[in-house]
């Protein structure tokens, strides 16, 4: 399949993996326990003519098998959702703004009336020197005028600065109120676009890596390992690992005629597939525990022909 790509009726094509696929691959996991040794080496693998490494890429215009018209939806409501919410931050915005302004030209305003009001006191003061006698009464009247004025001034002034710092608050709430809802549309969207759907958006792609197998010869040729193999939590038990495999072993009857044996190795993690493997032929060749405890098990098979004539190194 060099370079062909086989697609099943589900979206997923199985194809042969290059560099761009390194970071989707890396995003899969380590399966090693922290010893996973593919993160430092894979730019070397994919390019050596030894390594046959094969990516299992899911087709987001499919969901479960079907198509994703639903994460479309979500995804043009989530849009809707933020530009009404953005219409209505704007909106706020240009109440307060304006409630802003009008508060100043109130303020401006009473600062011109306080001020005629004192050029009035001044003259008024000059008239009861002049007459003080004949406008006695008149004073106190404007006065009394005055301050009333200047109280119902003071409380204009209060009360506009009450509502801008109002609206003020309102705005910080809808912004609260718009930082909720994005981060609740998001989540939203996290939970209904499954299957790496969400990272295919996030990257701008229309395919989503979502498995990872490949095969190394050792011995000129005479032994073939497969290694590395993984598959992405949400697509487990699908039988993605085992189609893969198959295409790996196809790779291997058709392009490595010379190859005799077949090995691979697994932790207690997946120890499940212990018996698959022996199911296939596999032999259990070897059992070790690595420092951080974890055990690994080995398998080799026989995959030559009887009749090759070319002699069987040895296991």
């Amino acid at each position: 399949m060099d370079g062909k790509m086989c697609t099943a009726d589900d979206g997923i094509t199985v194809r042969r993996a290059n560099l761009a696929d390194k970071e989707a691959v890396m995003a899969l996991g380590d399966v090693y326990s922290g010893r996973d040794y593919l993160f430092a080496l894979y730019s070397d693998l994919i390019q050596t003519s030894d390594t046959y490494a094969i990516v299992a890429v899911v087709d987001n215009t499919y969901h479960n098998g079907s198509n994703s018209s639903n994460n479309i939806v979500v995804v043009v409501v989530v849009v809707v959702v933020v530009v009404v919410v953005v219409i209505v931050v704007v909106v706020v915005e240009v109440v307060a703004a304006a409630v802003v302004i009008v508060t100043v030209v109130v303020v401006v305003a009473v600062a011109v009336e306080v001020i005629l009001i004192v050029v009035a006191v001044v003259v008024i003061v000059v008239e009861v020197v002049v007459v003080v006698v004949v406008v006695v009464v008149i004073v106190v009247v404007v006065w009394v005028v005055v301050i009333v004025v200047a109280v119902v001034k003071v409380a204009v002034v209060l009360a506009v600065i009450v509502m801008v710092v109002s609206v003020e608050v309102v705005v910080v709430t809808v912004e609260a109120v718009v930082v909720v809802v994005v981060i609740a549309v998001v989540k939203v969207v996290q939970v209904q676009c499954t299957d790496n759907t969400l990272l295919s958006l996030q990257i701008g792609l229309k395919f989503a890596e979502v498995g990872f197998y490949m095969t190394t010869t050792f011995d000129g040729g005479f032994t073939v390992m497969k290694r590395a193999g993984r598959v992405a939590e949400n697509y487990r038990g699908r039988g993605l690992f085992h189609r893969m495999e198959a295409e790996l072993e196809r790779h291997t009857a058709q392009h490595r005629p010379q190859a005799l044996y077949e090995t691979l190795a697994n932790t207690d993690s997946v120890d499940h597939l212990s018996e698959r493997f022996t199911s296939k032929g596999y032999q259990h060749v070897y059992r070790k525990v690595s420092s951080s405890g974890d055990v690994q098990h080995g398998y080799n098979r026989f995959i030559g022909c009887s009749c090759s004539t070319q002699s069987q190194p040895a296991l």
